[in-house]
Formats: structure tokens, C-alpha cells, sequence
């Protein structure tokens, strides 16, 4: 496209003479090489000849007259028309890098709330999903839900297939355990073989559901390790809040953390839950 357009810049102008406007495509042509992915002395080299053009056809217009003699209101109607040509091609460039711009910079915001290895939410994440509950609806004022959820003998795993195979069974549990949870629910994984679950919820009752679901699918599910199918168990420390009851989101997640801890000890494969907030 820059080829096409710098030669019949090269062409026009020679005809028509600089008065016609045609020559302000160069100008528009060394911009957009600016912003193209060339290599750096690709640009260099392309700059270069839009200026050298530029240039030879002023120099060239200063000689000599132009090949074909345009009427004064037909010349004027080039230069009018080749003008906002002009305008809106740059404009429309600047939209364009500006639009490349805002996605690149909307793909690094999600890369960094990313894990890299299950792609959920990272801690990070958890953070930005609790400003957001503050935004909507005051924490303390709300019942929320905290799943903490640590995958048993993890380090078995590990030292049996080796931490590539560890590294696809925390995949696979990100995604079965991201496939069965709610719309509402926010999913992440907390770090190490640890994920976590919030869960906006009003009920104990139904906690307890959601909870032994999650360690039964868990359960069931044959995991995909170095081409074989293992059975893995989870622990859950399953923590609730009442709207009433006043803490710290750090607090909430600590007592979750207390009660998979709890679980751990008590034999796993288990959930522990608390009785009141």
C-alpha cells in the first residue's frame, strides 16, 4: 500500500505540478512508516526515500512546468480534495494505533491478573475482586463465602512423575474446578497448589452443597498424569461471613486458611466448615 501510494504521488505530482496537492501524500506515507513493524532501518530506508521523492519533485517543479496544465478551480479542487485525503488518512491512522494501543494495554492488564500456568485469576485478581465488592456493596455488609482448596499429597505427585506432570494437574483441577463453579463466583488460584473460591452467599446450608460437590468431582475425576489416570483428593477449609459479622477480608481468608489446615490434619479429602461467622 505505501508502495502503491508513494508511486502515484511520484506520478501525479510530476504531471500535475505541486499546486494540485498530491505531494502531501508523501508526508502522510513517511508517518505511516513510522508505525508500521518493520525493523528500525527498514524505516530508516523508507523515510528516507519518501523525503528523497519529495525532493526530486519539488526541484523538479521548479524547473519545469507540469505535464498537464489543470484549470484554476480544477487545480483548486485537487488541493481541496487532496487535503482532507489527507487529514482523514492521518486521523484514521492515529484511531488505529490509538485502538492497538488500548488492546495491548488491556492484554497486559489481564497478563498480569493471570496465573501463567491455569490462566484463573492470580492473587493480584483476588485483590482487585475485593476493591470491587467494596465498590458495589460495603464488605462488611454483605455474606460472602471463602473456599480455600489444597490438593492432598501434592508433593508426591511431584516426586513420583516429576513437576511437569504436577504442573498439569494443577491445570486440570483449575479447569474442572472453573467448569462447575457458578456465574457469580470468583475463582482464582492462590498460589502454590492452592485455589480459592468466593462465594456471595446467604446460607451455611448451601455452602456445605457447593463444597462437598467441589471434593466429590474432585474425587471422581481421573486425572491425566504422564499418560496415566490417577485419583487425587482435595481438602477444603470452607469459611462463611455473615453479612453482621465485621473483619477484614484478610481475616476472612486466614480463617478459611485455618479451617483447610484443619482438614489437612484431620485426615483429608475432607471439607471444614465453621459454625457461626
Amino acid at each position: 500500500f505505501i508502495g502503491f501510494i508513494t508511486l502515484q504521488t511520484f506520478v501525479e505530482t510530476m504531471l500535475f505540478g505541486m499546486s494540485a496537492g498530491f505531494v502531501y501524500y508523501y508526508f502522510n506515507m513517511a508517518g505511516l512508516i513510522i508505525y508500521t513493524n518493520w525493523k528500525s532501518h527498514q524505516k530508516v530506508i523508507g523515510v528516507s526515500v519518501e523525503i528523497s521523492l519529495f525532493i526530486i519533485v519539488t526541484i523538479y517543479a521548479f524547473f519545469y512546468e507540469p505535464s498537464v496544465i489543470l484549470s484554476d478551480p480544477l487545480r483548486l479542487f485537487f488541493l481541496i480534495l487532496n487535503l482532507l485525503f489527507n487529514i482523514v488518512g492521518v486521523s484514521n491512522s492515529a484511531l488505529y494505533y490509538v485502538r492497538i494501543a488500548n488492546e495491548a494495554q488491556l492484554k497486559l492488564s489481564k497478563l498480569a491478573l493471570a496465573d501463567h500456568l491455569t490462566g484463573l485469576p492470580n492473587r493480584t485478581a483476588i485483590a482487585q475482586y475485593f476493591d470491587q465488592l467494596d465498590m458495589d456493596l460495603d464488605w462488611h455488609k454483605r455474606s460472602i463465602a471463602i473456599l480455600m482448596i489444597d490438593i492432598d499429597h501434592f508433593k508426591d505427585m511431584n516426586d513420583t512423575y516429576g513437576h511437569l506432570a504436577g504442573d498439569r494437574i494443577l491445570q486440570q483441577l483449575g479447569s474442572l474446578l472453573n467448569s462447575n463453579k457458578r456465574d457469580i463466583d470468583f475463582l482464582a488460584r492462590y498460589g502454590g497448589e492452592e485455589f480459592i473460591i468466593l462465594i456471595p452467599i446467604d446460607e451455611m446450608y448451601k455452602l456445605k452443597e457447593i463444597a462437598e460437590g467441589y471434593r466429590f468431582k474432585v474425587a471422581s475425576m481421573p486425572f491425566d498424569v504422564a499418560g496415566q489416570h490417577v485419583k487425587l483428593t482435595v481438602s477444603i477449609g470452607a469459611y462463611f461471613k455473615p453479612y453482621d459479622h465485621i473483619m477484614s477480608q484478610q481475616e476472612a481468608i486466614e480463617n478459611a486458611d485455618k479451617l483447610l489446615y484443619l482438614a489437612k490434619q484431620n485426615g483429608r479429602n475432607q471439607v471444614c466448615f465453621n459454625d457461626k461467622g
